[in-house]
């Protein structure tokens, strides 16, 4: 899809592959954002990450999506 989309003469398979795209990016920062939110509280006020087994989860489906879209 990323590349059809990116390549495309379409306009409404360009928009869904920017939409893809920017879905992912949100997806992505948020989850960033919990990790590193986990991450500083193990650091500085020494509390263990909690759930690590479904942050390596929720990183592996992003990261699947993204082979997805650009395998389309």
């Amino acid at each position: 899809m990323l590349r059809k989309g990116i390549e495309s003469s379409s306009n409404t398979t360009y928009k869904a592959t920017d939409k893809a795209l920017r879905n992912l990016d949100v997806a992505r920062d948020k989850l960033a954002g919990e990790i590193k939110g986990d991450l500083e509280a193990a650091a500085f006020e020494n509390t263990p990450v909690p759930n690590p087994g479904s942050l390596t989860s929720a990183r592996q489906r992003q990261v699947g999506k993204a082979e997805h879209l650009a395998g389309s």
